[in-house]
């Protein structure tokens, strides 16, 4: 059966760990302008605080999801002088998500249930807290191979490849 309580977790996180973890408020459809006025933003501050020395030049990677690709959002990116890497459609091997960090944080928690949405954030929150401390992490390996994973989706013009 389908659970009955759910929360959508967005991870922000670079190869010394996590920026930020958001918790999408129930019955909220993430759209351009809350992913640029409430996301980004976040990011942002969360930057500042932990990475400071990326604050003016962040280079961001996520999918071709709607609200990503919104003209609203590129002009922010472009405002702050972040770069933003191009996702080729249909590419999953470039996925952010795909990039072990996420699998690690939800690997303890498959198979429980929760009873509240507060349950599942406090669950999230403290395996999260095992990628904060700012030096890198071996459960960061995969965002580490991202450049070689980058060059072999552009030699092989986006086409899918097994192998990475």
């Amino acid at each position: 059966t389908p659970f009955q309580v759910k929360l959508m977790v967005i991870v922000a996180y670079d190869v010394r760990g996590v920026i930020v973890c958001h918790f999408v408020p129930h019955r909220r459809t993430v759209t351009a302008q809350y992913y640029r006025d409430f996301l980004l933003r976040q990011v942002r501050r969360g930057i500042r605080e932990k990475r400071p020395d990326l604050v003016d030049s962040a280079i961001i990677l996520h999918d071709n999801a709607r609200p990503h690709k919104a003209e609203c959002v590129g002009r922010l990116l472009r405002r702050w002088g972040w770069e933003e890497l191009e996702h080729p459609p249909y590419s999953p091997d470039i996925s952010p998500c795909d990039f072990h960090l996420i699998r690690k944080i939800k690997e303890p928690l498959r198979g429980r249930r929760f009873a509240t949405r507060e349950d599942i954030a406090n669950a999230v929150r403290q395996q999260v807290t095992r990628f904060t401390h700012g030096a890198a992490h071996p459960e960061a390996d995969g965002i580490q191979r991202l450049p070689h994973r980058w060059q072999r989706v552009v030699t092989a013009a986006g086409d899918y490849f097994e192998g990475l």
